[in-house]
């Protein structure tokens, strides 16, 4: 029942942001239909590579904040449908979770980073690099972590210590690499090809 609740408010998301509109506007530049394909692919593939210790609460690399600058939120929401999708076909996503893994897993942070993209957002590349890129793919990994651990308590009644232990206190060792991985592709973007970060604006010439 909880399951099929948070699929019911991802979708309604996804209707509310008019995400569709914005995939057939994809035709319209080749480039921006590479970058919505080549994000769409490394967040299936980071997805898919899960570590942790426990196999009933896997931790993952996202992606999902340099995705959402590049592409745009509305993108990387029909991104996001793809990599679930994907999870879901190759059996790596267990139907029962797919609500929660969808709404708190993905959207949620999706969300969080519109706002910090607002309150961060500078024409200098430093800063919306490290803070507004980097910072941003930490918080989005906190959020997703502290999201799935009070599923796992609440919803399926997993024991607390069991959380804390195996999930919460393992997630930190993804940190480091995850801001590496938002700094490094968002610093070179900005340097050589800005126009392809959605996000970023420019200073006028």
């Amino acid at each position: 029942m909880v399951n099929l609740i948070l699929l019911l408010i991802s979708f309604y998301f996804v209707y509310r942001i008019d995400a569709l509109s914005a995939l057939i506007q994809l035709k319209q530049s080749r480039v921006a239909l590479h970058l919505f394909a080549a994000s769409t692919l490394s967040l299936s593939l980071l997805a898919i590579l899960s570590g942790g210790i426990s196999p009933q609460m896997p931790l993952h690399f996202m992606g999902l904040a340099v995705a959402t600058l590049i592409i745009g939120y509305r993108l990387a929401v029909i991104a996001v449908l793809i990599t679930i999708g994907v999870q879901l076909a190759i059996g790596k996503l267990p139907f029962d979770v797919l609500g929660i893994s969808l709404l708190c897993g993905y959207l949620l942070p999706v969300i969080l980073l519109q706002y910090w993209v607002k309150l961060t957002q500078r024409n200098n590349i430093w800063i919306f690099t490290f803070i507004t890129a980097g910072i941003g793919s930490l918080l989005l990994f906190i959020a997703k972590t502290l999201g799935m651990a009070c599923y796992y308590y609440w919803v399926l009644q997993f024991d607390s210590a069991h959380v804390v232990s195996q999930y919460i206190y393992v997630s930190p060792l993804f940190w480091v690499p995850e801001i590496l991985l938002s700094v490094t592709i968002m610093l070179t973007c900005l340097q050589h090809r800005p126009q392809w970060v959605a996000c970023f604006q420019q200073s006028p010439n």
